[in-house]
């Protein structure tokens, strides 16, 4: 089943909207630093799951004899969260699903136009 873009942005909107119930010192921050806060925020979260697979990789590097395959199922996790960070960061920067849709077709350069 395709889950699109435009879908897992209305999902992100729902499960975590970019207010003060979930993002508490939001209410510390003035109106213009908003988007600082959260830009900096979801940074954060990225950051902390670039770390995870870092961690995971070097853990191979000093013990060679664990195979790759058991490395794999920390995979789907991994990949989910940094698709969700990804298309909250658009969010926070204003995008449209659309434009993101843009933005991935141009850098997997498709020449079709999107529909």
């Amino acid at each position: 089943m395709e889950l699109m873009i435009g879908e897992m942005m209305e999902a992100l909107e729902r499960v975590w909207p970019l207010d003060a119930d979930n993002y508490r010192r939001l209410d510390e921050v003035s109106v213009s630093s908003r988007t600082d806060f959260l830009r900096d925020h979801i940074l954060k979260h990225l950051s902390k799951v670039m770390g995870d697979l870092a961690d995971r990789c070097e853990k191979r590097d000093h013990l060679p004899t664990i195979p790759w395959g058991e490395l794999t199922p920390h995979a789907a996790p991994i990949v989910t969260k940094l698709i969700m960070n990804a298309l909250q960061l658009a969010r926070i920067e204003g995008m449209t699903a659309e434009e993101v849709v843009v933005a991935l077709r141009i850098r997997f350069k498709l020449d079709e136009p999107y529909k």
